[in-house]
């Protein structure tokens, strides 16, 4: 039996303008009260424990929004990713990722196990996640800590 290893890269977070058809699609009210911190990653790679390539994460994109929402501030974070498969499949139920916020590289959220979409081997999938956040979050996250986990797997 193989098994993917557990790795985690880091993305930084910077301010971001609120307009822009990617945020409409992603559904985020846009006003003059809107706030966005955003970070991308071109490319991560998850090892097998043999450290072939495991997993390829593709376009990577954190986006942290603060907006007002029926008179209350929201705090979200969207991830967004593409994923490959390679020439293996999971053993059990998808571990998928783990993302946390980071401030001053400690964690200020830790955000749940997200399983990923991947039916199927040698094939990309898009994947996106959302995560509601505690309001005092936003002032202070200045990355992401995005984490593949380890899972048992098959090779093809």
């Amino acid at each position: 039996m193989i098994a993917l290893k557990e790795d985690t890269t880091r993305i930084e977070l910077a301010p971001g303008k609120a307009k822009g058809l990617s945020l409409r699609s992603l559904g985020i009210p846009l006003s003059d009260e809107t706030r966005l911190k955003k970070g991308q990653l071109n490319e991560f790679l998850q090892p097998l424990e043999d450290e072939a390539v495991g997993r390829r994460y593709q376009n990577i994109r954190a986006t942290l929004v603060e907006t007002p929402e029926g008179g209350q501030k929201s705090v979200k974070l969207f991830l967004q990713f593409e994923v490959f498969g390679d020439d293996n499949v999971p053993l059990e139920a998808e571990r998928g990722v783990k993302p946390a916020l980071l401030a001053e590289g400690k964690a200020v959220a830790e955000l749940p196990e997200s399983p990923c979409f991947l039916p199927y081997a040698g094939t990309w999938y898009d994947n996106q996640f959302v995560f509601d956040l505690e309001p005092t979050v936003f002032d202070r996250a200045s990355a992401i800590e995005f984490t593949a986990l380890a899972a048992p797997v098959r090779r093809l």
